[in-house]
């Protein structure tokens, strides 16, 4: 009887053992697909913003020509608009 006892008692410790370890796995994986949701969530955020940042480099990069043309002319007529007024002193 003794001996039976014993043997349930332990069996009743590994059993509570092993419950609480498969809680706590299952708490581990609840927390790591939490992770998982969160860090696609950012990727899918991450992907939209470089979607968003490569068209707008897309247009500088394609009027980049133009700009810098167009500030050429503005910084000749205003030099030469400092000529004409430096001169009219």
């Amino acid at each position: 009887m003794k001996d039976s006892n014993a043997v349930i008692k332990d069996l009743q410790d590994t059993v509570t053992t092993k419950t609480k370890a498969s809680a706590q796995a299952s708490k581990d994986q609840n927390q790591a697909t939490t992770d998982r949701d969160m860090s696609n969530d950012e990727l899918e955020s991450l992907g939209a913003y470089e979607a968003d940042l490569h068209g707008q480099c897309d247009f500088v990069l394609k009027n980049f020509d133009i700009r810098q043309k167009a500030r050429l002319q503005e910084m000749d007529a205003i030099g030469e608009a400092k000529g004409i007024l430096s001169g009219s002193k």
